[in-house]
This record gives structure tokens, C-alpha cells and sequence, in this order.
């Protein structure tokens, strides 16, 4: 994969988690139930938003989710000039970690966020991206 694709991949997936976590910083401090969020008993927002795994101290997990998304935004823009591949990598990390976390967390609740699962899937698709790039870079 080429530097361009690499960049354009990351750029495009990181509007679509931004958009998605902007949408749940937002509905976190909503009382009505949010757009397309409730599709179901286990398939909807509200059991997630309302649970312990909504919030990291205090502030709502929307929020730390856009705040990775335009940082690996950010780092995407400035690869091709700085090199950056390794932490662009390190940084997808840290987003599967907590993608993790919060898969654990839904299905603890046994409910699934339409939302979250956008940018979950996000994240990993970043992480792939930048996973493949490294990898051609390194032959």
C-alpha cells in the first residue's frame, strides 16, 4: 500500500469515527433515545450510554474518541513528510486496547451500540491500514 492510499484510508476512516463519536458525546447528555440507536432489546445505545463503561473519569468516552480520531487524522497529514508509521502504530494500539475494553463492556451489558460498533470497526480498519504500510515498509 502506498503512502497516499495509507493516508486517504486513515482519513476516511477517521471522519466516519469522528462523525460516530461526536454523535455519542452528544446523545451521552440526551434524555430522548438517540437516531437509529434502539433497534432492539440488546441492540441499541441507551443500555451503554446509561452503564459505567459511558464515561472514563467523568467525562464521556464520545469525547476521548474524537480526541484519537483527530489525532491519527493529524499524524496521517504529517507522515509523508515525518516518517511516522511507527506511531501512527502505537497509537492504533492504544485504540484496540480500548476497543477492546468497550467490546468487553457491551457484551458484559449484552447490548450492542450501532454507534460504538462504527467506530470500533473504525479503529481497527486504521489499525489494519497502518499495520499493512509498516509492514511493506519494512522489506
Amino acid at each position: 500500500m502506498r503512502k497516499k492510499y495509507l493516508v486517504l484510508l486513515v482519513m476516511i476512516f477517521s471522519i466516519i469515527g469522528f462523525i460516530s463519536s461526536t454523535y455519542l458525546a452528544w446523545d451521552h447528555y440526551r434524555v430522548a433515545n438517540g437516531f437509529l440507536c434502539d433497534l432492539g432489546e440488546s441492540f441499541g445505545c441507551d443500555i451503554t450510554k446509561e452503564s459505567k463503561y459511558s464515561e472514563i473519569f467523568n467525562i464521556p468516552v464520545g469525547i476521548f474518541g474524537m480526541f484519537w480520531f483527530l489525532v491519527i487524522a493529524g499524524l496521517a497529514m504529517i507522515e509523508r513528510k515525518y516518517n511516522i508509521t511507527e506511531i501512527m502504530l502505537g497509537w492504533g494500539i492504544i485504540g484496540l486496547i480500548f476497543v477492546g475494553y468497550f467490546v468487553h463492556g457491551e457484551y458484559l451489558l449484552g447490548a450492542i451500540c450501532p454507534y460504538c460498533t462504527i467506530a470500533h470497526a473504525s479503529i481497527i480498519l486504521i489499525f489494519i491500514a497502518t499495520l499493512d504500510f509498516y509492514r511493506q515498509r519494512r522489506r
